[in-house]
């Protein structure tokens, strides 16, 4: 997914005061993003680690606001 897109959709829906984080189903669980990173090709990983907090919108929408042009895999 290109980031620029995912930035315009998350600008359409913005969140609201609920915001709990980014998550992805595993086994028929939700299962919270920890962090992003940028990968040896400069694109985004957004992963998962165990016993971290969920990842902060902001901390989220800094990374991608500063990586327009790249990638974003999960």
């Amino acid at each position: 997914m290109k980031v620029n897109g995912l930035l315009v959709t998350l600008s359409i829906n913005s969140f609201d005061d609920d915001y709990k984080g980014i998550y992805t189903s595993a086994n028929g669980k939700l299962q919270a993003f920890t962090s992003i990173k940028k990968d040896v090709q400069g694109d985004l990983l957004l992963f998962r680690e165990s016993k971290k907090p969920p990842l902060l919108a902001k901390d989220f929408l800094k990374v991608l606001m500063l990586n327009k042009k790249k990638n974003l895999y999960y």
